[in-house]
């Protein structure tokens, strides 16, 4: 898979594909425990962290392009993050509620939905998420099975995000240091890490 960075109306794709990526899901949220031992616990949602690594590329016309991207993200503003080049428009919204156990969602743009691809559901308020199969798209309603069984696990309400799971359509920089560096062999390397903006 080869990944593009998006940023104000610009895209960079990547020489090659990543040397490294991880990604986590954090919980933002608080624990109380009461005198008595009973835990409550506060969840206000979840969103994903990634570390993204490329190091030793040789190609120096993408290095350069790094500098762009790095002015505008340096200030916490807002860039995109494509794992593969078929990922790019799938960030859509829900357009009618959907329930749980439903097998088909109603989206406000289903031009670029693939049969047999997967997709995140995930709600407004990063509460409930999971990933579904797509079928084909008739018009703007999309058939899906669920990843516990044959419908959704959770109700969805209308504005709730539809989008590829190797899209990142909203990402902040979350590093204080320069992310890309020249090497001493001639070859340079990009490592940074990102969280997606919950705004």
């Amino acid at each position: 898979m080869i990944p593009s960075i998006l940023f104000n109306g610009n895209t960079i794709t990547f020489p090659e594909s990543l040397g490294d990526l991880q990604i986590r899901r954090v919980r933002h949220g608080d624990q109380h425990v009461a005198d008595g031992g009973v835990t409550e616990t506060v969840r206000l949602g979840t969103w994903d962290e990634m570390r993204v690594t490329l190091e030793n590329f040789t190609d120096a016309a993408f290095f350069r392009k790094l500098e762009a991207w790095y002015a505008w993200a340096s200030q916490g503003k807002n860039f995109s993050l494509a794992l593969e080049s078929v990922s790019f428009g799938i960030n859509t919204t829900l357009t009618v509620a959907a329930s749980a156990g439903a097998t088909s969602l109603t989206v406000a743009s289903a031009g670029s939905i693939t049969n047999g691809r997967y997709y995140l559901l995930r709600s407004a308020d990063l509460t409930k998420s999971e990933i579904v199969l797509a079928g084909t798209p008739s018009g703007s309603v999309v058939p899906v099975t669920g990843s516990i069984s044959a419908g959704l696990t959770y109700a969805y309400a209308i504005g709730d995000r539809f989008r590829d799971i190797f899209y990142y359509p909203q990402l902040v920089l979350i590093d204080d240091e320069t992310p890309y560096r020249e090497n001493p062999s001639l070859t340079y390397t990009l490592d940074f890490r990102a969280r997606e903006d919950r705004g």
